[in-house]
């Protein structure tokens, strides 16, 4: 059985953001890459501007369910080894105990080498959940695999750790960025209502121009002790 990277997005986009570059890296190498998406992706434009039709919640969870499944195809990644959960975004933490039965019946019976998944130093609230979820279900299952945490959205005034595990991703910079402009539901402007894009330029340029990927494997912020 081949060893396998768990990658776990809260929301479609996520896992371009903070490690499409690994994605492609670990496929290059030859590991079975599996990726799973928690949330249906549906509330961002409500979350952001308060919209709630043109796109509505439900339109708006196809569509990027639709980038999501291009983007993966992008990176490499065997549609096969792709799921999503659908909980409800922005309310990802009233599903905690549905997502990790969820979660670990995926896993269950993989050969895993490493899970990435968000930190505990990300402020977004669902971000927190699926943290949360991942240690929940690792902790059941009584499995050791590597940790590895990214942080999209850190608290504005707190200063982070240096990340312990970086990933030199130059080779895949240009696929990343294709990969993120599939994400039009978030770049553009697809609602009159919209003032701007749900990413600002100002968030993605430093995220996209950047030739690694930074991530941390401590305790403190994988929320649990290491074993491995």
């Amino acid at each position: 059985m081949k060893s396998e990277t768990f990658v776990i997005a809260p929301h479609p986009d996520d896992e371009t953001i903070a490690c499409a570059g690994m994605i492609m890296e670990r496929i290059r190498q030859g590991r079975s890459v599996s990726v799973v998406l928690l949330t249906d992706g549906s509330k961002s434009h409500s979350a952001c501007f308060g919209i709630e039709d043109d796109p509505t919640p439900e339109r708006l969870a196809k569509i990027r369910a639709e980038e999501f499944r291009r983007v993966l195809a992008l990176l490499g990644v065997d549609q096969k080894k792709v799921a999503a959960l659908g909980f409800p975004d922005t309310a990802l933490a009233q599903s905690t105990a549905q997502a990790s039965e969820a979660l670990q019946a995926l896993l269950d019976g993989k050969d895993i080498a490493e899970i990435v998944y968000p930190s505990a130093y990300d402020m977004h609230r669902d971000h927190q959940a699926a943290h949360y979820i991942v240690n929940n279900t690792l902790s059941r299952m009584n499995i050791c695999p590597r940790r590895i945490c990214y942080t999209i959205w850190p608290e504005p005034d707190r200063k982070l750790p240096e990340p312990d595990f970086v990933m030199d991703i130059a080779d895949h910079l240009d696929t990343k960025h294709k990969a993120m402009a599939l994400y039009a539901s978030q770049l553009e402007r697809i609602s009159p209502k919209q003032p701007e894009a749900v990413l600002p330029a100002a968030f993605l340029e430093p995220v996209l121009n950047c030739p690694v990927e930074r991530f941390w494997t401590t305790p403190q912020a994988t929320g649990a002790e290491r074993k491995d």
